[in-house]
């Protein structure tokens, strides 16, 4: 690999600033800067992040077809016109916008945020189709504005060759990364403009993208609010995230986002809303005391590539821990491993199908394999496991909050992928040692859970089952300072 900027695959945020420094005034930068009619410091932080998002060491690289990547930035204006809605009038301003995906997802996560939100509101659905109200617009990238669609067709074939050639001189994919940037750019000015909000509220925090937050910028004068949405780790896809204000799981992750060099005014940790959610079954599993033990070892499924749109060194670092545990299996025969599926709604069903397949292709009669119904059934087989064992999902941590023993164990050679700074719960180890795995696995299977660890509350602020109220609350306090100071 061409190293022409250096640092680019081994520390990223040095590589990206010695990209930005040295092309900064390189014509397709100069080009993006026009259609975006960007600041020069927004400009910085979006080719940073461009760079960062096309690295090959991504978890989940962002997955596009080579046609799409060479000929989709010259038809963007043509696809756009044909496929996206441009002929229309905006609609009322509302003082909030909150996006979702559908109605079982907004019920679960959303609607008491949203029921607590002061003022006017709007709700933005991928699938508005399948909600029954009034309150709705269009999902976010259903419009675009004619006039950008004018601009584009006079920048996009300058731009796909000057992008080709940045792309050359750097042996990175930037097209691609470029391409998103300003299919982004486009269609969230096209929904802002549209339908005009103040403060516009998303789950979307995977990765925050600048370009969204500067076609924020250009249509309201509010705050652009991301909610944390998943585990976050010091990897390259999760750098130059922007956000005006960001709730967050607990305080470690300002640290990790401050670490990622993101671009937020205002850090809020609040809760996860994922754990939140289980707060009532965790108060009916614990009620009449610690639930038994019926799971010796659970094993948190976190697909297998390429399903899962991860990298080949992602899956191989996940079955050397179910190699270890299928050896540990045939050492302590008495232990019981089971295998916790994640939930797979019928358009992923074929994800599960391939999970299932490796489980019984590599590892037949080792684990007992566990189902999901998406209604909290992998937190309520923790609650009854003596030990939960992860590479890097949020389950771990959420495990130590519900008061059990979890298990981290990165084998990959990425220190991005080590969750955990508490050795007692962490294993960063490319040689996939058995006596070692051995050891920590036999520790924490006899030892009792005690009190929540602080490596767990630092990622969750609180588990009380009051998340979306904390979040409006909090909301509703900004809007009344506001309101005051302009009095």
């Amino acid at each position: 690999m061409n190293t022409a900027v250096p640092g680019h695959d081994d520390d990223f945020i040095v590589g990206a600033e010695a990209f930005a420094q040295r092309y900064r005034g390189h014509a397709a930068f100069r080009l993006l800067r026009f259609y975006l009619r960007c600041s020069v410091e927004e400009l910085e932080t979006l080719a940073k992040f461009a760079y960062c998002a096309c690295l090959p060491s991504n978890t989940i690289p962002i997955q596009e077809s080579l046609a799409r990547t060479v000929f989709g930035l010259v038809t963007m204006p043509a696809y756009y016109f044909l496929k996206k809605s441009w002929l229309w009038s905006p609609a009322a301003k509302t003082e909030f916008a909150l996006e979702t995906i559908d109605p079982p997802y907004f019920e679960a996560w959303f609607s008491r945020l949203y029921e607590n939100l002061p003022g006017s509101k709007r709700l933005s659905p991928r699938s508005p189709e399948l909600f029954d109200r009034s309150d709705l617009s269009l999902p976010c990238g259903a419009s675009v504005c004619l006039g950008d669609l004018a601009r584009l067709m006079f920048v996009a074939p300058l731009l796909a060759p000057a992008l080709v050639a940045l792309s050359m001189a750097v042996r990175l994919n930037l097209l691609k990364t470029c391409r998103q940037a300003v299919a982004a750019y486009t269609t969230y000015r096209g929904y802002f403009r549209r339908f005009p909000c103040r403060h516009f509220i998303t789950f979307d925090d995977y990765p925050n993208h600048p370009a969204r937050r500067i076609a924020f910028r250009q249509a309201c004068d509010g705050e652009l609010i991301a909610i944390q949405n998943g585990e976050r780790g010091h990897l390259p896809q999760l750098a130059y995230g922007c956000a005006d204000r960001y709730f967050l799981f607990g305080p470690k992750f300002i640290e990790i986002m401050k670490g990622l060099k993101a671009d937020v005014g205002r850090y809020e940790p609040v809760g996860a809303l994922c754990l939140n959610q289980r707060y009532g079954l965790y108060l009916e599993e614990t009620s009449r005391g610690v639930p038994e033990t019926r799971y010796d070892v659970l094993f948190v499924d976190q697909g297998v590539s390429p399903h899962n749109g991860t990298p080949a060194y992602y899956t191989e670092a996940l079955l050397r821990i179910l190699e270890n545990l299928a050896k540990f299996h045939r050492l302590h025969p008495g232990v019981r491993l089971f295998y916790q599926l994640r939930h797979y709604d019928e358009a992923s069903r074929f994800h599960q199908e391939a999970v299932l397949a490796m489980l019984n292709g590599r590892f037949p009669g080792v684990f007992g394999v566990l189902g999901n119904d998406g209604r909290g059934e992998s937190y309520r087989n923790i609650l009854h496991a003596n030990l939960t064992v992860t590479f890097e999902s949020t389950l771990g941590f959420e495990a130590l909050m519900l008061g059990r023993k979890a298990l981290f164990v990165n084998y990959s050679g990425n220190p991005g992928e080590t969750m955990c700074s508490d050795e007692r719960y962490q294993i960063e180890d490319p040689s996939a040692d058995y006596g070692r795995f051995e050891e920590a696995v036999t520790r924490l299977l006899a030892c009792e859970p005690g009190e929540v660890p602080a490596v767990a509350r630092e990622r969750h602020f609180a588990f009380d089952g009051k998340v979306q109220e904390r979040i409006a609350a909090a909301l509703s306090g900004s809007r009344a300072r506001a309101a005051a100071a302009v009095v």
